[in-house]
């Protein structure tokens, strides 16, 4: 399903692509940042073993305010919003006192089509997808329970505003069609969570078009010409130097917390991390191989216990693009590498810690999109999506599984031979 959300976020609105003529490359994305509120209302409820061990009792979950960070793109010309949304601050309301519940949507990836497209002073009703993370933890007479995380795609709906400076105001409601989850209330209890299935959310976002000025006649001259002379000079290829923030996760349960851990099972943790690469960019194929390292940690703790694994994954990677629509330039690849694997437990309740190390080969697939106004950028935003399958440790005569989804969503790539190129061509039409 995470997968197929991917896809659909890469091909849904190539129909639009057509667009009439007055639509260009130049004016095809724009880059926005915002803020949005989102507020969970206390409709979820859930079941735990009373002091006695034996009755249950279910109680109300809190309402939550999320407050968030939105970073997102406009593309398709105003029709279609792709956005990554973290959240900065949580606050609950009406906390039980026998129970303390902490709950959220985590960072949130997500795929807007407005029926209209965003054009200041007007409505604009939309409607998308959401994948967001259902997190949860509580705690209890000082015994901490696990955070779990799990991947739910969320509908959503809602309408918008732009303004004649075209900043966005958007109001809408999202809603979770599976959200009922077990959790472990203790390491031998579970219990039923029932999330709440509504939300409802407000944001505030301002968009900038850097490239409003490439369209006009003498800048448009000036790159043709600066391409020309880039492509003369072999300059277009080139070193790639890349960097930007992702995440990583398990797409199904660790079947090694299954055998060994129950109470971890569910947990699912989801980890941000940087993404380093250095490439080659080779114009003539429109084709990229790189070296990309990403450090991977993962740390899940509950009732006295806490379970750290670390993944530092090094990585030869070849890529093809695959068409340029209108500056939106998705490509697909693999790779193979090296990953220096780790898994350290700690149990305070029986005082003991195992270690277990290894080092494994691995591959995967890659694929992803630039945004590409012309080949003469001296950088670029990007989008990767790794799957590395089939990469596990042997632990407990068990496996512990690090086959991550990763999604870095905005990295920025910067080539610094076309930098030094094209200084000596603003010195030589001088």
């Amino acid at each position: 399903m995470r997968i197929l959300f991917l896809l659909l976020m890469m091909i849904f609105f190539v129909p639009f692509l057509s667009e009439a003529q007055e639509n260009n490359r130049y004016n095809f994305a724009q880059t926005y940042l915002g803020y949005s509120a989102q507020f969970i209302p206390s409709t979820g409820t859930i079941s735990y073993q009373a002091n006695d061990g034996v009755s249950a009792q279910k109680i109300a979950l809190p309402s939550v305010l999320q407050n968030r960070i939105e970073i997102g793109g406009l593309h398709f010309w105003g029709r279609a919003d792709f956005y990554v949304s973290f959240p900065v601050l949580t606050v609950h309301f009406n906390q039980d006192d026998s129970l303390k519940s902490y709950l959220g949507t985590g960072v949130a990836t997500g795929a807007r089509y407005h029926f209209t497209k965003l054009e200041p002073e007007r409505f604009s009703p939309f409607a998308g997808l959401n994948w967001s993370v259902l997190s949860y933890r509580q705690k209890a007479e000082n015994q901490a329970g696990p955070e779990i995380n799990k991947h739910r795609l969320m509908l959503e709906a809602g309408l918008s505003y732009t303004t004649k400076a075209f900043s966005i105001a958007s109001i809408y409601a999202q809603y979770t069609p599976n959200h009922n989850l077990q959790y472990a209330s203790s390491r031998n209890i579970f219990s039923d969570l029932n999330f709440p299935a509504f939300s409802f959310a407000f944001s505030y976002k301002k968009a900038f078009d850097f490239s409003a000025n490439l369209s006009q006649p003498e800048v448009k001259k000036y790159n043709e010409k600066l391409t020309q002379y880039l492509a003369k000079n072999n300059k277009i290829s080139g070193i790639t130097i890349g960097v930007g923030p992702s995440s990583a996760f398990n797409l199904q349960a660790n079947n090694y917390n299954v055998e060994n851990r129950k109470f971890l099972a569910e947990s699912s943790p989801i980890v941000m991390l940087p993404d380093v690469g250095i490439g080659y960019y080779l114009h003539k194929h429109d084709a990229e191989i790189r070296f990309s390292y990403r450090p991977i940690k993962q740390v899940q703790k509950a009732y006295d216990f806490e379970q750290t694994a670390l993944r530092n994954s090094v990585v030869a990677e070849a890529f093809k693009f695959i068409g340029d629509y209108h500056g939106f330039v998705p490509f697909i690849g693999g790779f193979a590498g090296v990953e220096f694997l780790s898994l350290k437990e700690k149990d305070k309740l029986h005082n003991s810690t195992d270690n277990f190390n290894q080092t494994k080969s691995s591959y995967g697939i890659i694929t992803g999109w630039d945004i590409r106004l012309n080949d003469a950028q001296p950088f670029l935003l990007r989008t990767n999506i790794r799957y590395t399958p089939n990469l596990f440790l042997t632990a407990n005569n068990s496996k512990f599984d690090f086959s991550h989804l990763e999604i870095n969503f905005i990295q920025f790539v910067l080539y610094p031979q076309r930098i030094k190129a094209i200084k000596k061509f603003n010195k030589f039409i001088k």
